[in-house]
């Protein structure tokens, strides 16, 4: 089966806990960085960098995130 999953991204710690145990499992995620507009909250350079991490597969596939940073 191919599994796909959206994988939120508001605390980019926090996100790639829960990325590290979707890849163990074989599911592919798509990272997708959160916007909060009641508070008119743009995502931060981080959350995005880290959303291109996740959404690039071969580098995702590649290499962890703490080597990517």
């Amino acid at each position: 089966y191919r599994i796909f999953v959206y994988l939120l991204v508001k605390d980019v710690d926090e996100a790639n806990k829960r990325c590290r145990i979707l890849k163990k499992l074989g599911v592919n995620p798509f990272a997708q960085t959160y916007r909060d507009y009641d508070k008119n909250m743009l995502p931060t350079a981080e959350q995005k960098r880290f959303a291109w991490y996740v959404n690039q597969k071969a580098v995702f596939k590649a290499t962890e995130w703490e080597d990517y940073r």
